[in-house]
């Protein structure tokens, strides 16, 4: 993955294991142990496939997916960024689906 400000690659890890590690770290659970695996409510393969090359062009390179998982809503730009808040108090934390905006 490149910098969006220097174009220099930045060392990160895997999305899927960031997303994990996030939500485990806040649920203070080994990864795995969280409970559906994430596999079952987004295909990893898919999401990191989304993200894996960055575009020059604003209008392909733009975008985020957005989706709940373990009570968490998690958000990935097209930089490469997760984002984990906890679900709205509204909503079903059972509700593990998956949107792209």
């Amino acid at each position: 993955m490149q910098s969006p400000h220097t174009g220099e690659p930045v060392d990160r890890e895997p999305l899927v294991y960031e997303i994990v590690q996030q939500i485990s770290a806040r649920e203070a659970v080994d990864p795995l142990s969280l409970t559906p695996p994430l596999a079952d409510v987004i295909d990893p393969d898919a999401l990191t496939g989304l993200f894996a090359s960055p575009t020059t062009d604003a209008a392909s390179g733009a975008g985020i997916v957005t989706f709940e998982y373990c009570g968490y809503e998690v958000t990935v730009d097209s930089d490469g960024e997760v984002a984990v808040e906890e679900t709205p108090a509204n909503e079903s934390p059972g509700d593990e689906t998956a949107r792209s905006v």
